[in-house]
């Protein structure tokens, strides 16, 4: 673990100019597990996306549920997360990161 969060830092300190470690790769581990955390989610197809800046996998529709109005790639429809019990993943990453 601790090599893996040196890893990050460095990559957020040249990104970002300082020393941190987003949890969400933790997160995703964790759900596999812990699945009853998840606290919100929709199922729907998902296309990857770029906006000049950022790559990342959105979800392809609105609020509503309603689908994007952009042309899209047909893919099979994912289970996304949107919320989880942030409190108790927290206090069991920190927990098995500091080895209690």
């Amino acid at each position: 673990s601790a090599k893996i969060l040196d890893a990050y830092m460095d990559f957020y300190q040249f990104a970002w100019g300082r020393r941190v470690s987003p949890a969400h790769d933790g997160l995703a581990a964790a759900l596999l597990l812990q699945p009853e955390w998840i606290t919100s989610s929709e199922v729907g197809p998902v296309n990857i996306t770029n906006d000049g800046f950022l790559t990342r996998a959105h979800l392809m529709s609105t609020s509503t549920s309603d689908p994007v109005s952009w042309v899209t790639r047909r893919v099979p429809d994912t289970l996304v997360v949107l919320d989880v019990n942030r409190e108790e993943f927290l206090v069991d990453f920190v927990k098995i990161l500091s080895g209690r």
